[in-house]
């Protein structure tokens, strides 16, 4: 055996390196799965955590929109049944909620229809009505026994809740509206409601179960049904991977919490995708080896290429991923801190080696915005573009990645590439059009003066989706933010909006400072002459005319037929001059307002101010009542 050794050493140095290859091979497989499996479990908590994002923000824009509903129908002196079935009409599905309907002291429900029905032991107004603005359980609808949702709304007139507003969510319709695209769309979704189990939403099944159907399932090694079902009740996030009844193949789920009630969200996806990118690599492993049987020496030197290739293509997706991830992450939450934004466009120039980044965008109301980051120290020296950069509109016009690298590559670009490359000094620019889900461009893209040519655009185009989020969550976020603060109906600011300036005009220090306190005087006769529409029509003229003489940024609809106007630095004769105005333009439309002003100079708090405006307005209303015959009396401060 020694002799054959020593004759054959060369032949069993290739068999030991064939089996050390071997065994190498297939340790690196079990460690490509495990790190398959913990970039899986990764991207599903990451994309779990979007969608309960997503979610929380769609109940919170449609607890919001049943609010300002719900104010508009106590606006009506209380809760009047045929003008609320009027308003539940007029209702069109928006958001989650398909329709309106309203729960009724005594457990009575009032549908949209106008009739009432009897929901006793199935909904319950005193519980319902202690818990304000929520979002209820799984239910079953009384008038179509299907599964839903309720987002509840209270309706209140002079501090007593009269009703509670109900918009009705479809437990089938959520698969439409609450979906993910993570692994090319093959991942399931899940909401589990952790009080009792059940599940609101199953992308995977055809009906819904609970968290006790799944614990029966076979779980992998490693993980417990005991602690998932712990996890679910107690509201904490975690992963568990068990055998699908439906495929026979483990589906890996990873669970967080939604921030709703007690839910929780869930996606799962199954092992063979999971693991797909391990199979094809394991098939190039084994083909190697069959390789190295017919000559070592090919083998040896195929695996040591294709190793070195491996290893820098890993690196570089892994330096990708890296990257995107962390845009992505600053990228979240940049609708409310623009310092990430600054920190997105860093990161995206380092990644590149530029001097400076931008990011150039517009909003639905055509307000023009250009992000721009350069490296510290080096403002002086072939800065990024900086004003309007223009390139917005080049890139509308054209959609196509823009790569310039000279003055003659620029001037072909366009004239206003041309323009921002000579103004700035610029040495080159490489920028990518941002588009929707829809395909429409929103926004740009790009690098300046990088210290490497790149034949590729593939590091800016891998977060152009992140920007793309960036500015449809700050759509979302303005679009909430105006909801919260413009009245609907006449487009003036409204208490709200007031509250928060009501600092700003406490710590004006102009020479002078008043409030205007009006009244549309006989809303509540003409619109029970005439009807609610002509009362719309009244304030929407008295509200104009007032935005006309005092400007938009500092006149509010307080509510009802109540308006307010804050002047600012204006003397006693101008503010009289203007108050005069909107009578007069008021009275020529057949209206009549009432007006109180309190006017003072200093420190005065505009609390007292605003008192003494309402007590002078309830005065010359209730000489304007006495004028008409004592029709009515006006209310009392």
């Amino acid at each position: 055996m020694g002799a054959w050794l020593k004759t054959h050493r060369s032949i069993a140095a290739s068999i030991l390196l064939m089996a050390m290859v071997g065994c190498l091979s297939l340790g690196l497989m079990h460690h490509v799965h495990r790190l398959e499996e913990a970039d899986c479990f990764q991207r599903l908590q990451e994309a779990a955590v979007s969608l309960a994002d997503e979610i929380l923000l769609r109940v919170e824009s449609d607890q919001q929109q049943l609010s300002l509903i719900a104010e508009t129908i106590a606006t009506q002196d209380g809760l009047d049944h045929s003008a609320a079935v009027r308003i539940l009409r007029r209702y069109h599905s928006q958001g989650m909620m398909t329709r309106l309907q309203i729960l009724l002291p005594g457990d009575i429900l009032l549908l949209s229809s106008g009739d009432l029905m009897d929901v006793s032991g199935l909904l319950s107004f005193e519980e319902a009505s202690a818990l304000g603005t929520h979002i209820s359980g799984k239910e079953t609808d009384p008038s179509s026994g299907r599964p839903v949702l309720r987002n509840y709304a209270p309706i209140t007139y002079k501090g007593e809740t009269l009703g509670m507003l109900c918009g009705v969510v479809e437990l089938t319709r959520l698969p439409e509206l609450w979906t993910t695209d993570e692994f090319g769309g093959t991942a399931s979704v899940y909401v589990i409601d952790g009080a009792t189990g059940e599940f609101l939403l199953d992308t995977w099944h055809r009906t819904l179960g609970s968290v006790e159907d799944l614990g029966l399932r076979t779980m992998k090694e490693g993980f417990s049904p005991t602690q998932f079902g712990e996890d679910i009740q107690a509201g904490r996030s975690g992963y568990v991977a068990f055998v699908s009844r439906t495929i026979g193949d483990y589906l890996f789920l990873c669970y967080e919490p939604a921030g709703i009630n007690r839910w929780m969200v869930a996606l799962s996806v199954p092992e063979g995708v999971v693991y797909q990118r391990a199979g094809q690599i394991q098939t190039a492993f084994w083909g190697f080896i069959a390789l190295e049987a017919v000559c070592f020496l090919a083998y040896l030197a195929g695996v040591l290429r294709h190793f070195r290739r491996e290893a820098n293509e890993k690196q570089r997706r892994l330096d990708l991923v890296s990257y995107i991830y962390d845009v992505e992450k600053l990228l979240f939450t940049a609708h409310q801190n623009d310092g990430q934004m600054d920190k997105a466009l860093a990161r995206v120039a380092g990644m590149m080696g530029a001097r400076g980044a931008f990011f150039e965008t517009a909003w639905d109301d055509g307000e023009r915005v250009l992000y721009l980051w350069r490296r510290p120290g080096e403002e002086g020296a072939t800065p990024p573009p900086e004003g309007e950069a223009g390139f917005l509109k080049h890139f509308c016009r054209s959609g196509r990645p823009l790569a310039v690298w000279s003055e003659a590559e620029a001037a072909r670009a366009g004239e206003d590439v041309l323009r921002v490359y000579l103004r700035d000094g610029l040495r080159n620019i490489m920028a990518v059009p941002v588009e929707n889900p829809s395909g429409d461009t929103v926004g740009v893209l790009g690098v300046a003066d990088l210290s490497d040519r790149w034949e590729s655009f593939e590091f800016l185009k891998s977060v152009a989706f992140s920007f793309s989020m960036f500015h449809r969550n700050n759509q979302t976020y303005r679009l909430v933010k105006k909801m919260g603060e413009i009245d609907a109906l006449t487009g003036l600011q409204n208490r709200n909006r007031f509250q928060r300036d009501q600092e700003f005009y406490q710590q004006f220090q102009g020479r002078s400072l008043a409030c205007v306190y009006l009244d549309a005087d006989v809303l509540h006769e003409l619109n029970n002459r005439e009807g609610h529409a002509a009362g719309d029509r009244m304030l929407q003229t008295v509200a104009r005319r007032i935005q006309a003489e005092f400007g938009g940024e500092t006149t509010y609809r307080l509510g009802g037929d109540e308006f307010l106007a804050i002047a600012l630095d204006m003397d006693p004769e101008t503010v009289a001059r203007k108050v005069g105005a909107v009578r007069q333009a008021a009275e020529r439309e057949g209206y009549h307002v009432s007006a109180g002003v309190q006017w003072a100079v200093g420190a005065v708090p505009v609390e007292e101010l605003m008192a003494g405006a309402e007590e002078k307005m309830y005065a010359e209303k209730a000489r304007y009542y006495a004028g008409m015959g004592g029709a009515r009396t006006a209310r009392q401060s």
